[in-house]
């Protein structure tokens, strides 16, 4: 595991929030079940929807598998 800041861990903790909703929107309230729909789910609204980099200016580079697991704590509350 890479060494990150509660700041970097709270950014992806809100962007997992958002691609939940949007994945939520697109798929009759159906959540990602597994790391796979997960990490397509992450990579389609960064570039879909709204870049990691224009909300918290910086890269998404070496954060997606953090936002999976935000996505996986998520889910399974």
């Amino acid at each position: 595991m890479r060494n990150i800041s509660y700041g970097e861990l709270a950014n992806c903790q809100n962007y997992a929030e958002k691609v939940v909703n949007f994945y939520k929107v697109c798929n009759n309230g159906k959540m990602p079940m597994g790391i796979y729909e997960a990490e397509l789910a992450v990579k389609e609204y960064n570039k879909e929807i709204r870049s990691f980099k224009a909300m918290y200016g910086y890269s998404i580079r070496g954060y997606v598998n953090t936002i999976v697991d935000c996505i996986g704590m998520i889910v399974e509350a």
